[in-house]
């Protein structure tokens, strides 16, 4: 059973660093019982890791379902998402995604609603600095295309926003989950990628554009 999440306080360094938000000293959830030495520790590499891979954490909290629910930021991207500990493969999984411009977060350029297959097969190693190239991409074909593009249900954009590049896009979309998940690993102390569970799914297209608003 997964332990619950509790008030995740980063040591000093993470409090200082400006990659972090100011808030995230004491990460929204219900308080069971008092914190030990292993909770710290856990909380402590979990966020050590965050670091590594240089994502801001605004919030993560465990609601009544017993899903995670994270906002985190990756350059000029905010991203709200919900994790289900027991069931990460079967179902599609959605990523809200907001494009700021750079050091701003007043009204977002784009809120882009994206649902996804997660499947460790889809992801391709990365080498260096991470940086979410294929949605600096779609960023770029909001932008151009704006003029094209109807906000709402975002059907009618799949072909213009993920022509040619859907299979690096899922990919993408992938690594960020996977790593998004190991994050929620370290700071319970449980296990949830299982590759015995990674089977092949029989939908359709493992990457929708269910929502899309352009305040260009």
């Amino acid at each position: 059973m997964l332990r619950k999440i509790e008030n995740i306080s980063p040591s000093a360094e993470f409090k200082n660093n400006s990659r972090f938000s100011s808030n995230v000293g004491s990460i929204p959830g219900v308080v069971h019982r008092k914190s030990s030495m292993s909770d710290s520790f856990s909380f402590s590499n979990a966020f050590k890791f965050l670091a590594s891979l240089k994502w801001n954490l605004k919030s993560l909290r465990k609601n009544e379902k017993d899903e995670f629910e994270v906002e985190f930021i990756i350059d000029d991207f905010d991203f709200i998402t919900k994790i289900n500990p027991l069931d990460l493969y079967s179902k599609y999984s959605l990523y809200k995604i907001f494009k700021f411009q750079a050091g701003e977060l007043k009204l977002p350029d784009f809120e882009l609603w994206l649902k996804f297959i997660f499947s460790q097969d889809s992801i391709h190693e990365k080498s260096g600095d991470f940086q979410p190239e294929f949605l600096g991409l779609i960023s770029e074909r909001v932008k151009k295309y704006s003029g094209m593009l109807i906000s709402g249900k975002g059907y009618e954009s799949n072909s213009i926003l993920l022509d040619g590049i859907d299979s690096q896009l899922i990919s993408e979309i992938c690594f960020i989950h996977s790593n998004l998940i190991r994050f929620i690993e370290k700071a319970t102390g449980e296990s949830l990628l299982n590759p015995s569970q990674n089977f092949e799914k029989s939908f359709s297209n493992p990457l929708i554009v269910e929502y899309l608003n352009v305040n260009f």
